[in-house]
C-alpha cells in the first residue's frame, strides 16, 4: 500500500503525457484523450477520466474505491478528494480551488451508509468549501455552490443522513447544510 502511494507520488512530478501513460499501463486507469494532469496524486482503486479533462496542480484523490470524471471537466488547484465508495464528477463540471471533499472511513454509526459524492453535469464548486460525504451527497445538474466557505455534512454523532441539491440551484457563500438537508430544484440560497 505504501509502495503504491510512493509510486503515485513519483508519477505526480512527471510531465502530464508520461503520468497519463503510467496511470493507464501500470494501474489500469481508463483515461481519455487530451487529459492534462498537473502535479497531483491520484491514488484510487478504479479510475475513469473522460476526454479533455484538466486537473490542476496540488490536488489529491486518495482512498476512494471508484473515481469517475466526465469529459470537459476542469479541476483547479489544491483540492482534496478523500475516501468513500464513489466520487462521480459529471461532464462539463468545474471545481475551483481549496475544496475538501471527504468521507469518514468506517464511521461508528447505527444506520446503513452510502458514502457516495455525485456532482451532476455542468455543476460548479467555488473555493474553500468543505463537503462531508460519509453518507451520500448529490448535486443535480448545473448546480452552483458559489463563493467560498460553505459546509455540507452528513453525519452527527452516531447517525447519518443524505444531502441532496436539485438541478439548476444556486448556493451562496457561508452556507451550512446539515444531515438530511435538501434543496429543491431551481432554488437560490443567499449568502450566509
Amino acid at each position: 500500500m505504501k509502495f503504491r502511494l510512493i509510486i503515485k507520488c513519483a508519477l505526480a512530478v512527471l510531465p502530464s503525457f508520461l503520468a497519463v501513460f503510467c496511470y493507464r499501463h501500470l494501474f489500469g486507469y481508463k483515461i481519455g484523450k487530451r487529459v492534462r494532469i498537473g502535479l497531483s496524486i491520484i491514488d484510487v482503486e478504479k479510475c475513469e477520466i473522460g476526454d479533455d479533462v484538466s486537473i490542476g496542480h496540488l490536488n489529491v484523490f486518495i482512498g476512494t474505491a471508484k473515481l469517475s470524471i466526465g469529459e470537459h471537466t476542469r479541476i483547479g488547484h489544491l483540492n482534496v478528494f478523500r475516501g468513500g465508495d464513489e466520487i462521480r464528477i459529471g461532464r462539463y463540471c468545474e471545481v475551483l480551488r481549496l475544496n475538501e471533499i471527504n468521507s469518514i472511513p468506517e464511521p461508528d454509526v447505527v444506520n446503513e451508509i452510502d458514502p457516495t459524492f455525485i456532482l451532476g453535469d455542468g455543476s460548479m464548486l467555488g473555493a474553500s468549501h468543505k463537503i462531508d460525504f460519509t453518507d451520500k451527497v448529490e448535486f443535480g445538474k448545473r448546480v452552483i455552490l458559489g463563493g467560498r466557505n460553505s459546509s455540507i455534512w452528513t453525519h452527527n454523532r452516531q447517525r447519518t443522513a443524505q444531502v441532496t441539491i436539485g438541478d439548476l440551484s444556486y448556493i451562496g457563500s457561508e452556507i451550512r447544510i446539515a444531515p438530511g438537508g435538501s434543496i429543491p430544484a431551481r432554488c437560490i440560497v443567499g449568502i450566509g
